[in-house]
C-alpha cells in the first residue's frame, strides 16, 4: 500500500480524535447489548473465518483483523468519528484477548 506522507514524517492525531474511556464503555455496552459479550462474539466470528479460511483463527486475530478494516476506512476518510471510535475499541478488544490467551 502506498505511503501518502512525505518520507520521515509522521502523522501526529489530535488529542480530540481519540475516543474518552467513558465513551469507549459506553460503546462496548451499547455493542455488547446487541451482539453479546465481546469474547464470545468474537469466538463465533473465529470459528465461521476458521471454517472459511481453513485455517485457525483466534478471537484477537479477528479483533486485529476488523481494527485492520477500519484503518483502510479511515485512509478514505480520516475523521470519520464512527470508524475512529471503532478501531479503538477493536485494539482495546486484541489486548485483552491477548491478555487471555485468545
Amino acid at each position: 500500500m502506498a505511503d501518502y506522507r512525505p518520507e520521515g514524517t509522521t502523522r501526529q492525531l489530535p488529542r480530540e480524535a481519540f475516543t474518552p474511556p467513558d465513551r469507549s464503555e459506553q460503546l462496548r455496552a451499547e455493542r455488547g447489548a446487541v451482539y453479546g459479550p465481546p469474547i464470545d462474539n468474537h469466538r463465533r466470528i473465529a470459528a465461521l473465518w476458521s471454517t472459511w479460511l481453513q485455517t485457525e483463527v483466534k478471537p484477537s486475530d479477528v479483533a486485529m483483523l476488523m481494527f485492520m478494516v477500519k484503518q483502510a476506512r479511515l485512509i478514505q476518510t480520516r475523521d470519520h468519528e464512527d470508524s475512529l471510535d471503532d478501531a479503538e475499541v477493536y485494539l482495546d478488544f486484541y489486548r485483552e484477548f491477548i491478555s487471555l490467551g485468545e
